[in-house]
């Protein structure tokens, strides 16, 4: 089992928590400390942290393409001098019907865009120090951007976030990580990701050796089991909305659970939602328990070279998700 953990840190808190919270998991030894986009960007977020920290990683988990890639290569770059050389560009699409809704952007040819994106991106970092980056492609173009500035790394990290087969093959074809999600269990690695991963790594000639293969885990802690759980429902009924997630609700069996969630959250239904969330579910797609027994959960994601832990956050109050977070330190400090 790997001994590196990360901690994805849960919206919900008050700027200054989160940012403390990032601090703690340095502390206690964590590999790297991750920020989703949703409710907040990433980036000025893990740069407080960066700010404040010496050695653990930072990661946006995961950034989304509605920047230009351009300006995703800049603020990459800055964050990746702040923190001296630990900063992990994690990038994906997001969810089709999000991109629509709230970024007036369409979805077609995402592993082309994304191939495309990811190129521009590292384009950009070697274009210092007065070079040169001309970019065409299909969907992007880049004309005789340089900078005078120097940069630390030309190549930071890229993770690229993969659910099903086609991001899945890209990253192991060109990217440095691949970030699975929410949904992520050792049947679904062994099934399913890792095959398309190993085929993406000889389309590009690679090695698995050449890929950190990294998984976002439900993680939800506390000494009384039953509140621990409920928070893991939560969590689960949030992401079961998104039909991306179909590959594993099938691999499970899930599927009456899942067309469950969705219904409820057409009409608006949290609750229902939330109920919706078998226990089997939480058996199977999350650490839910006493300290004891997530520390011994852990085992079921040894297929992961580093498991990224996701405490809950939908439909729960501050109080908890802080308490949660707590936990999770505690309990998986090294």
């Amino acid at each position: 089992m790997s001994t590196r953990i990360g901690l994805l840190l849960a919206e919900g808190l008050p700027f200054d928590e989160t940012v403390a919270v990032g601090v703690a998991a340095e502390d206690a030894g964590f590999d790297s400390v991750w920020h989703v986009e949703i409710q907040r960007e990433p980036f000025v977020p893990l740069a407080a942290i960066a700010a404040r920290t010496s050695r653990i990683r930072v990661g946006s988990g995961v950034a989304i393409w509605a920047r230009s890639p351009v300006l995703a290569a800049l603020t990459s770059a800055n964050l990746d001098e702040l923190s001296n050389g630990r900063f992990v560009y994690g990038l994906g699409t997001g969810p089709p019907d999000w991109n629509r809704r709230f970024h007036g952007m369409g979805y077609e040819r995402p592993v082309r865009r994304i191939r495309e994106y990811v190129d521009v991106v590292r384009g950009v970092w070697t274009a210092h120090d007065g070079a040169s980056f001309d970019y065409e492609g299909e969907l992007y173009r880049v004309e005789g951007f340089s900078r005078t500035i120097g940069q630390r790394r030309e190549r930071i990290p890229v993770v690229l976030a993969g659910v099903r087969k086609g991001m899945l093959e890209l990253a192991g074809e060109i990217a440095d990580g691949v970030l699975c999600n929410v949904f992520t269990t050792g049947p679904y690695l062994e099934q399913f990701a890792l095959p398309h991963l190993e085929r993406g790594l000889a389309r590009g000639g690679r090695s698995r050796s050449d890929l950190e293969v990294a998984g976002v885990v439900t993680a939800a802690v506390n000494s009384d089991r039953a509140t621990a759980r409920r928070w893991a429902r939560h969590h689960l009924a949030f992401y079961g909305v998104i039909p991306y997630f179909d590959t594993m609700f099938t691999i499970h069996g899930f599927e009456r659970e899942a067309a469950a969630i969705r219904a409820a959250a057409a009409t608006g239904d949290t609750a229902a939602m939330i109920a919706a969330v078998s226990e089997e579910m939480i058996d199977v797609f999350s650490i839910a328990g006493t300290p004891d027994e997530a520390r011994a959960r852990l085992a079921g994601w040894s297929a992961l070279d580093l498991p990224v832990l996701f405490p809950p956050a939908f439909a729960l109050g501050a109080d908890e998700i802080a308490a949660n977070q707590r936990a999770l330190i505690d309990t998986f400090a090294t």
